[in-house]
């Protein structure tokens, strides 16, 4: 699916951490870029791969760009809402996931139902701040992925995620 024109992504950010993902692509993809507008509130931007904290000498962060379909887990000072004008991130997209635990972006415009989405794969579960999700299970706590929600993928093998 591709978007002519730019869309507006809106993401409520709570004090303390926030799990979210994007489905805009900003040309300049710098966290300074991408947070300008709340980035007085950032206090740290994590990933399985590094963080970027503020205040810090930038060459101390070991990242310093967002990638499209990645999920981040953000630290803020105070509430504030972010956003974000872009191009949608370019579908088809193809995401890896190693066995184990995995950080997960959703950049879709639209929820899907995780069963559907993930049925296939060799997912033991998927968590977020909001709760949990197990392929055997019937009690799951989520069902659907999120638009702006980013989300731990246990996987039981190495698998691709394809949006």
């Amino acid at each position: 699916t591709k978007c002519s024109g730019n869309l507006t992504e809106t993401i409520s950010l709570l004090q303390g951490w926030n799990l979210i993902s994007f489905y805009v692509s900003p040309i300049d993809k710098t966290i300074e870029n991408v947070f300008k507008s709340v980035l007085t509130n950032v206090d740290e931007i994590k990933t399985f791969d590094g963080f970027w904290k503020s205040g810090q000498t930038p060459i101390l962060n070991s990242i310093d760009t967002i990638k499209d379909c990645a999920a981040y887990l953000v630290k803020m000072k105070n509430t504030a809402v972010l956003n974000i004008s872009a191009p949608a991130v370019k579908l088809p997209n193809q995401i890896t996931l190693t066995q184990g635990w995995n950080l997960l972006g959703y950049p879709m415009l639209i929820s899907q139902n995780i069963s559907t989405k993930l049925n296939t794969l060799p997912i033991f579960s998927v968590k977020n701040f909001d709760g949990f999700w197990l392929q055997s299970g019937t009690l799951n706590s989520i069902t659907t992925f999120d638009t702006t929600k980013g989300y731990f993928i246990n996987a039981t093998t190495a698998t691709t995620v394809n949006y």
